[in-house]
């Protein structure tokens, strides 16, 4: 039995919200709709009074923060971390299967959204590194700050470069004692070709968080939200779905990664009420000051 406890774990951790559902005397499954402490199911939810979070609590940085670049290239990607390792990305602790934020998926330590760890250490129990399969390869980027000044705390823009694309710009960022944050709205992922087949995955409410004052190399905090499906097909239910197609003939039900994921899907762009379309992730990558 002991060898199929990872499966069982699977199972379980796709039937998250199921658990509490029980038929009603026809037999039909009530609606699926998280109910709160009072009764009020999802479509009432969307009046919650929620607004999502200001960066840098309502702050607006500089458009033009001063002279100056600094750049560093940033190397590999690991998802490493723990549940309590991460950003805050909707601005809600959510404690509540019930809570009208955060997809009935519990936070980590004060509001951390790290979901994917979950997965990741499910993973493990099967002798997987998720990290490894998915994004060990060179990420190929390179981070242009522009407008720090060395100050106690300063205001910065950034860029992301993958060769010579640019695929984030003017990015806002704020740095504290030498720790910079910044906040890009979308970066993409490349994924390793022989699994992924070319997809680069959309990562949204990027942020990154580091030691802009190491002296050649620093470990960087990496978090955002992987997009399930963004209407292309270079998405992550685009990448489960290859993964499905390629590897589902062996005696491990592949099929039901999809079910688990949709399932741990914690981030609705959208707000309270809308659907839940991502799924949050923190890694540790490298970045390297280039001179």
């Amino acid at each position: 039995m002991r060898r199929f406890a990872p499966l069982f774990a699977l199972l379980g951790l796709s039937a998250c919200y199921e658990s509490s559902v029980t038929p009603d005397a026809s037999g039909a499954e009530p609606d699926t709709g998280l109910l709160d402490d009072g009764g009020v199911d999802a479509a009432e939810d969307a009046a919650f009074d929620w607004t999502p979070p200001l960066p840098f609590d309502g702050a607006v940085p500089p458009d033009d923060p001063g002279p100056g670049v600094m750049r560093y290239r940033v190397e590999g990607l690991d998802l490493g971390t723990d549940a309590n390792t991460g950003f805050d990305l909707d601005g809600f602790d959510t404690r509540s299967f019930n809570d009208p934020v955060g997809c009935g998926i519990l936070d980590g330590t004060d509001g951390v959204d790290n979901r994917l760890q979950s997965l990741v250490s499910l993973a493990g129990t099967f002798g997987f590194d998720l990290g490894s399969i998915l994004f060990g390869i060179d990420l190929g980027l390179t981070i242009e700050i522009r407008g720090y000044e060395g100050l106690e705390e300063d205001w910065i823009r950034a860029d992301i470069l993958a060769g010579s694309d640019l695929v984030a710009e003017d990015a806002p960022g704020l740095v504290r004692d030498g720790v910079a944050e910044i906040h890009f709205e979308e970066l993409r992922l490349p994924v390793v070709p022989g699994i992924g087949g070319g997809i680069v995955l959309p990562l949204a409410l990027v942020r990154v968080r580091f030691d802009l004052e190491a002296p050649d190399s620093a470990q960087a905090l990496l978090g955002g939200a992987l997009v399930w499906d963004d209407g292309t097909e270079s998405d992550l239910q685009s990448l489960v779905q290859l993964f499905i197609a390629n590897f589902g003939g062996g005696n491990f039900p592949v099929a039901l990664i999809q079910t688990v994921i949709v399932n741990n899907l914690d981030v609705a762009f959208d707000g309270p009420g809308s659907a839940c379309n991502g799924i949050s992730l923190a890694a540790f990558v490298e970045v390297e000051r280039l001179e």
